[in-house]
Protein backbone atom coordinates (compact mmCIF):
# COMPACT_ATOMS: atom_id res chain seq x y z
CA UNK A 1 0.00 0.00 0.00
CA UNK A 2 1.05 3.57 -0.53
CA UNK A 3 1.31 5.64 2.67
CA UNK A 4 -1.69 7.83 1.94
CA UNK A 5 -4.97 8.32 3.76
CA UNK A 6 -7.37 6.65 1.30
CA UNK A 7 -5.07 3.66 0.87
CA UNK A 8 -5.00 3.24 4.65
CA UNK A 9 -8.80 3.41 4.83
CA UNK A 10 -8.97 0.83 2.02
CA UNK A 11 -6.52 -1.44 3.82
CA UNK A 12 -8.58 -1.38 7.00
CA UNK A 13 -11.71 -2.13 4.96
CA UNK A 14 -10.03 -5.10 3.26
CA UNK A 15 -8.83 -6.49 6.58
CA UNK A 16 -12.36 -6.15 7.96
CA UNK A 17 -13.85 -7.98 4.97
CA UNK A 18 -11.28 -10.76 5.25
CA UNK A 19 -12.15 -11.18 8.93
CA UNK A 20 -15.88 -11.29 8.06
CA UNK A 21 -15.31 -13.95 5.38
CA UNK A 22 -13.02 -15.96 7.65
CA UNK A 23 -15.51 -15.94 10.52
CA UNK A 24 -18.80 -15.99 8.60
CA UNK A 25 -17.84 -18.55 5.97
CA UNK A 26 -15.69 -20.58 8.35
CA UNK A 27 -12.38 -20.28 6.55
CA UNK A 28 -10.06 -20.18 9.57
CA UNK A 29 -6.89 -20.08 7.47
CA UNK A 30 -7.86 -16.89 5.58
CA UNK A 31 -5.87 -13.95 6.89
CA UNK A 32 -3.66 -11.04 5.90
CA UNK A 33 -0.06 -12.21 6.02
CA UNK A 34 1.58 -8.83 5.82
CA UNK A 35 1.53 -5.23 4.76
CA UNK A 36 4.13 -3.81 2.42
CA UNK A 37 4.34 -0.02 2.30
CA UNK A 38 5.49 1.19 -1.13
CA UNK A 39 6.42 4.55 -2.65
CA UNK A 40 7.44 5.85 0.78
CA UNK A 41 8.79 9.39 0.57
CA UNK A 42 10.22 10.53 3.88
CA UNK A 43 10.13 14.16 2.67
CA UNK A 44 6.30 14.05 2.72
CA UNK A 45 5.02 14.69 6.24
CA UNK A 46 1.82 12.75 5.59
CA UNK A 47 3.78 9.66 4.54
CA UNK A 48 5.83 9.72 7.72
CA UNK A 49 2.75 10.32 9.87
CA UNK A 50 0.82 7.42 8.32
CA UNK A 51 3.80 5.09 8.67
CA UNK A 52 4.12 6.12 12.32
CA UNK A 53 0.38 5.49 12.80
CA UNK A 54 0.77 2.06 11.18
CA UNK A 55 3.71 1.23 13.45
CA UNK A 56 1.75 2.45 16.48
CA UNK A 57 -1.31 0.31 15.74
CA UNK A 58 -1.48 -2.96 17.74
CA UNK A 59 -2.54 -5.25 14.89
CA UNK A 60 -1.18 -3.47 11.82
CA UNK A 61 2.29 -3.05 13.32
CA UNK A 62 2.57 -6.84 13.60
CA UNK A 63 1.66 -7.19 9.92
CA UNK A 64 4.19 -4.63 8.65
CA UNK A 65 6.75 -6.60 6.64
CA UNK A 66 8.62 -3.82 4.88
CA UNK A 67 8.86 -0.28 3.59
CA UNK A 68 9.90 0.39 0.00
CA UNK A 69 11.11 3.92 -0.73
CA UNK A 70 9.81 5.93 -3.68
CA UNK A 71 12.35 5.41 -6.43
CA UNK A 72 12.37 6.23 -10.14
CA UNK A 73 14.16 2.97 -10.89
CA UNK A 74 10.88 1.11 -10.26
CA UNK A 75 9.07 2.98 -13.04
CA UNK A 76 12.02 2.79 -15.40
CA UNK A 77 12.45 -0.94 -14.86
CA UNK A 78 8.76 -1.49 -15.72
CA UNK A 79 9.15 0.64 -18.84
CA UNK A 80 12.23 -1.37 -19.84
CA UNK A 81 10.41 -4.69 -19.19
CA UNK A 82 13.10 -5.68 -16.72
CA UNK A 83 12.91 -6.69 -13.11
CA UNK A 84 14.09 -4.05 -10.71
CA UNK A 85 16.94 -6.38 -9.76
CA UNK A 86 18.11 -6.47 -13.40
CA UNK A 87 17.52 -2.78 -14.11
CA UNK A 88 19.28 -1.25 -11.10
CA UNK A 89 20.54 -3.66 -8.45
CA UNK A 90 21.97 -0.78 -6.39
CA UNK A 91 18.78 1.31 -6.22
CA UNK A 92 17.32 1.93 -2.77
CA UNK A 93 14.03 0.28 -3.77
CA UNK A 94 15.90 -2.79 -5.04
CA UNK A 95 17.73 -3.16 -1.73
CA UNK A 96 14.47 -2.73 0.19
CA UNK A 97 12.66 -5.36 -1.92
CA UNK A 98 15.60 -7.74 -1.48
CA UNK A 99 15.35 -7.30 2.29
CA UNK A 100 11.61 -8.08 2.22
CA UNK A 101 12.19 -11.17 0.06
CA UNK A 102 14.91 -12.40 2.42
CA UNK A 103 12.63 -11.93 5.43
CA UNK A 104 9.75 -13.77 3.75
CA UNK A 105 12.03 -16.64 2.72
CA UNK A 106 13.32 -16.98 6.29
CA UNK A 107 9.74 -17.06 7.58
CA UNK A 108 8.70 -19.61 4.98
CA UNK A 109 11.68 -21.88 5.67
CA UNK A 110 11.10 -21.57 9.42
CA UNK A 111 7.45 -22.59 9.05
CA UNK A 112 8.34 -25.52 6.79
CA UNK A 113 11.03 -26.72 9.18
CA UNK A 114 8.70 -26.57 12.20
Amino acid sequence: MEPRYLETVGLLSVIGKINEIRDGWRHPSLHVSGILVTKMDTRVKGHKRLLDDLKGHNLLNQLLCGVIPANEAVSYSHHSHLSLFEYDPKASATKAYAKVVATLLRQLLTHQGA
